[in-house]
């Protein structure tokens, strides 16, 4: 994606997906800003935590979606 320049049309688009912590802060030119959906790995989750301001307060549009083994997404169990 680096250099493509797509950013602007991938803003455009309807739904803008993005994946676990993938970064868009400096690369906007490339990828575009917007985000309506992040699909996040459990594994994922600290990494996003660390980085709350970021990933969590650029809209309050972005809908969320983890998933992970039912064994390491259980509250009750270790994981």
């Amino acid at each position: 994606m680096l250099g493509s320049r797509l950013g602007q049309a991938i803003d455009g688009q309807e739904c803008v997906l993005r994946m676990n912590h993938a970064p868009t802060a400096g690369y906007e030119e490339d990828v575009g800003a917007r985000s309506t959906v992040r699909v996040v790995s459990h594994t994922s989750v600290p990494l996003l935590l660390k980085n709350q301001p970021y990933f969590f307060q650029q809209s309050q549009d972005t809908l969320y979606i983890v998933w992970g083994p039912a064994k390491k997404m259980n509250r009750e169990k270790m994981g």
